[in-house]
């Protein structure tokens, strides 16, 4: 089975006329985990995250998310970058990828404990979908999320500090102000926390959005 390596893939690698069964094949190969996956109907899209301007962010969204989730009472399932598949209207053609981070919230309680998660059996995908973007955007990968059914993409640009809640409506993207998983948060309100923790431990950044995140609670209880 084919592997890449990470030299190889220094910029995404676009691979067409690919079954779905191949581009399935391919994910479970594990030389290629250190790999992300694009897949729809016959174009796959290869990745490979570069750690500093990639990952770093990736975890500071991790962080943020699951601490202001447990200061809202929300339970969390955090599935980080595992992939999330479904199968097309042919046996051919299908929808596959693998996240920066993800999450179920509202759907905490329908995912399975005691076996695979299953698209095609009738599972939710995640209630949030994250997309840390450095050199690539994920604004063409869309109709992937939508074809999984996610209903909700933040996507993070690294380089320009920039970020886009997205909902999904019939089938497409639209921008939000605020979260629907987590609705004291804005696109805003992210991006004026996120320089004030990037410099800190793990442990002074959970505490420091444990205090940001009480704050926002109290004054939405004070509108």
């Amino acid at each position: 089975m084919a592997t890449a390596t990470q030299e190889e893939l220094s910029e995404p690698t676009v691979l067409h006329g690919l079954s779905y069964r191949d581009y399935a094949r391919l994910v479970a190969v594990p030389a290629n985990y250190h790999l992300r996956m694009f897949y729809l109907d016959g174009v796959l899209e290869i990745v490979s995250p570069k750690i500093a301007k990639h990952e770093v962010p990736s975890f500071l969204f991790l962080f943020l998310v699951t601490t202001v989730a447990g200061v809202l009472g929300l339970k969390t399932k955090t599935t980080g970058s595992g992939t999330f598949q479904r199968r097309g209207k042919k046996a051919s053609l299908g929808a596959g990828a693998e996240p920066d981070q993800s999450f179920y919230i509202a759907n905490y309680d329908r995912f399975p404990r005691d076996r695979d998660l299953n698209l095609d059996a009738g599972d939710p995908p995640p209630d949030l979908w994250i997309e840390v973007d450095n050199s690539v955007s994920s604004k063409r990968r869309y109709s992937i999320y939508a074809s999984l059914g996610v209903p909700e993409v933040w996507c993070y640009r690294s380089r320009a500090k920039s970020l886009d809640f997205l909902r999904l409506v019939e089938g497409r993207y639209e921008s939000i102000e605020w979260s629907l998983a987590l609705p004291v948060l804005s696109p805003t309100r992210v991006l004026e926390v996120l320089p004030l923790i990037e410099g800190l431990s793990d442990q002074d950044c959970i505490l420091y959005l444990g205090d940001w995140a009480r704050r926002l609670v109290d004054d939405r209880a004070g509108e």
